[in-house]
């Protein structure tokens, strides 16, 4: 028993249809006769069978199958309970999708599979897998599409630009090519930190200045329902393993890092203060910080970069939506939200006073993403 699961009844029937046009294409020699030809369901002389199935979170429980076909899974709408209910009809699970934006079910699948953990494996098909597409192909069909970004979705040339969001990204300037490189912490340059706390998912930036006065992203650190003492002990922790002659010059917080909490009656600071970490904070807004950041991004000739080590904090920056409300900040609703207010700190505070703009400055919002005026 092999199913087939998609979205709509009209789907499920589709993939019977295909399924037949498989066989039918197959040498003479190898088609195994058909006993049964039903709309949603195939049965072979050999005992085979194949069943399609529309997306419940039920579907396939009263099923003992061999394996599974999942198709277009990104666009599903209850992922995790939907492949639940498939993973105990069977063990052999394979997921077929175009990808639908980052920081779903799926593209969490992708990433813990990408990094080795869990039973899940990767394999992906850039656009020029076909053998019909070239560069001449690929220039009419995405370079000159009426939306370049969503063209590349469909047919991408690697994982990061097929998981890249449906309604646009916040970070419009940030670039691949230019904001991320393969780079190592060096022991002897100035180095700082940027923090924002929270119970559930505080997170951690390490950016170190080079001689010439570039800032480098050198690692992200981006634990999970940890007290402030644990997290501060997490970051020391990680910190011990930089080789650092000097320990880090600043750390940059959250403002709101300096009042008591009610459980502790501590505040955020104060209880890194005790394990030596000392912070800095200056009041601002969302919006500066994030004309900071985007500015730090397009900085032509030294330009905020990445390292490819920092996994989380490239596909933040390269896949965080508009606040839907607010054109000139990301949606701060994002699972990446966390890790951007932290980089925000770091440019507010490090900033120049001259550089940090103020209500005079220019800034262009169009189509509901934002965009600096540079």
């Amino acid at each position: 028993m092999i199913l087939v699961a998609r979205q709509t009844h009209e789907d499920a029937l589709d993939a019977i249809h295909r399924l037949k046009v498989l066989r039918a294409s197959l040498p003479q020699q190898w088609q195994v006769p058909l006993l049964v030809d039903q709309k949603q369901s195939l049965s072979f002389a050999n005992g085979s069978r194949f069943k399609a199935l529309t997306t419940t979170k039920r579907m396939g429980r009263s099923h003992a199958a061999y394996g599974a076909l999942i198709d277009e899974y990104c666009f599903w709408d209850a992922q995790e309970e939907e492949l639940l209910a498939l993973e105990a009809a069977c063990e052999r699970l394979h997921i077929v999708s175009s990808g639908n934006g980052a920081g779903d079910h799926a593209h969490k699948l992708w990433r813990q599979a990408e990094r080795g953990l869990g039973v899940w494996r990767t394999l992906f098909l850039p656009w020029d897998a076909h053998p019909g597409r070239d560069a001449q192909w690929y220039a009419q069909n995405v370079l000159a599409a009426a939306t370049p970004r969503l063209a590349r979705r469909e047919y991408a040339a690697c994982p990061e630009e097929a998981f890249a969001a449906p309604e646009g990204v916040f970070f419009e300037r940030f670039s691949r090519a230019r904001n991320v490189a393969e780079i190592e912490i060096v022991s002897n340059w100035e180095t700082s930190r940027c923090i924002d706390f929270g119970y559930h998912h505080p997170a951690c930036a390490w950016l170190q200045r080079s001689p010439a006065g570039q800032y480098l992203v050198v690692a992200e650190l981006l634990p999970h329902d940890l007290t402030t003492d644990e997290f501060a002990e997490a970051i020391l922790a990680k910190e011990a393993g930089f080789g650092l002659l000097e320990k880090p010059r600043h750390t940059y917080a959250d403002p709101a890092g300096n009042a008591v909490n009610s459980q502790s009656s501590e505040s955020e600071v104060r209880i890194l203060r005790r394990h030596g970490i000392s912070c800095r904070s200056t009041s601002s807004g969302v919006r500066e910080g994030c004309l900071l950041l985007m500015n730090a991004l397009a900085d032509p000739q030294l330009p905020l970069v990445v390292a490819t080590s920092c996994h989380f904090t490239i596909e933040a920056l390269a896949s965080v939506p508009p606040d839907p409300h607010l054109a000139e900040r990301y949606d701060e609703r994002s699972p990446y939200q966390h890790i951007l207010d932290a980089l925000r700190y770091f440019m507010v505070n490090s900033a120049p006073a001259g550089r940090r703009p103020c209500s005079g400055n220019s800034v262009g919002f169009g189509e509901g993403r934002a965009r600096m005026q540079f």
